[in-house]
């Protein structure tokens, strides 16, 4: 399957920290109507040997299949550095992707004890051979993100993405191009966003 070209995916989580977005149904299927288990990680041995098993059958690159990789912004750091840092330590030769949220790589509100720790979680996650951030960016147009419910600004996103690419991260984004309410002007807005600030490498 490997070799004729599929992607493999691998979990390390499932459910997402913030679970409040419209257009997203995570919180029915993969999250929980209780608070605290709306992210629930999964044991880093686990994931470490997983990998390590993977690369030892000729698998050099996986998909993290988690709707959020990084969940809880100061357990969620610290986890992904002990992570990163595990598949360093194992000599694990093996590259990946994961999909995670514009504000847990920059959020307006972040301290800067904070940010620096966010920098150093992605920095360590590339040094472990990270390649790619699925982000689900949706739109250009704040009126959009704002019915969408996705809990960040478009300075927020400017802010992360230039973070990633100051780290050397590449990074692809979920788009939705139309919706059943959206208004022409917010479609021009959205692509003129997207033009402007150069969001698809």
């Amino acid at each position: 399957y490997y070799d004729k070209g599929g992607e493999v995916y691998i979990e390390a989580s499932r459910g997402c920290a913030y679970c409040s977005c419209s257009i997203c149904e995570c919180k029915d299927f993969l999250g929980s109507i209780y608070t605290e288990l709306k992210w629930r990680d999964r044991p880093i041995d686990s994931i470490v040997n997983e990998l390590k098993y993977l690369s030892s059958i000729g698998i050099n690159d996986v998909t993290f299949s988690d709707e959020d990789f990084i969940g809880n912004d100061h357990f969620g750091l610290s986890r992904i550095i002990k992570l990163a840092n595990s598949i360093i330590a194992k000599n694990i030769n093996i590259e990946y992707r994961i999909n995670a949220r514009v504000k847990s790589i920059f959020s307006g509100t972040d301290t800067e004890d904070l940010r620096a720790k966010k920098i150093q979680a992605f920095a360590s996650l590339k040094d472990s051979g990270l390649s790619k951030i699925f982000l689900g960016f949706e739109s250009g147009s704040p009126t959009q993100l704002k019915r969408y419910n996705k809990g960040y600004s478009l300075d927020e996103f400017i802010q992360a993405i230039g973070i990633l690419k100051d780290i050397g991260i590449q990074y692809e984004l979920g788009y939705i191009s139309l919706d059943p309410l959206m208004s022409l002007e917010e479609l021009e807005e959205s692509l003129n966003f997207i033009k402007e600030h150069q969001c698809i490498p």
